[in-house]
């Protein structure tokens, strides 16, 4: 698929139920908050413990209340890009992570940048 050649790709436009029993290494999300919400326990469920979860099309002030129900389910966020007020997360899973993959990025962009301290909290 694409410019990489990857043929294990597999995309689906709906909510969380097309995902059904299977696992994935990534998953993107883009949909308003309150979706991602009901939805981020069900993503949980069907990404491989060192897979990453994406979420996108909500605001950064949004990023608050995201990132305690991540946290709730042994997410940490890895990266935040941030852009005319919207926002973006990449979620690693917390809870097998070495502290050295703690510390990498899920993706190497100028524009994406590490949680605060206060935003960690």
């Amino acid at each position: 698929m694409g410019l990489n050649n990857s043929k294990n790709i597999e995309v689906y436009q709906g909510d969380a139920s097309l995902l059904g029993n299977k696992k994935y290494d990534i998953i993107f999300a883009n949909i308003n908050r309150n979706i991602l919400l009901n939805d981020l326990s069900v993503y949980v469920k069907c990404f491989n413990e060192n897979g990453k979860i994406f979420l996108s099309g909500f605001y950064e002030k949004d990023i608050e209340v995201i990132e305690k129900l991540a946290n709730e389910l042994q997410l940490k966020i890895s990266s935040i890009k941030l852009k005319n007020s919207w926002a973006s997360l990449c979620l690693l899973n917390d809870g097998i992570m070495s502290p050295l993959r703690k510390a990498k990025k899920c993706h190497k962009n100028t524009k994406t940048r590490k949680p605060t301290k206060k935003e960690n909290q």
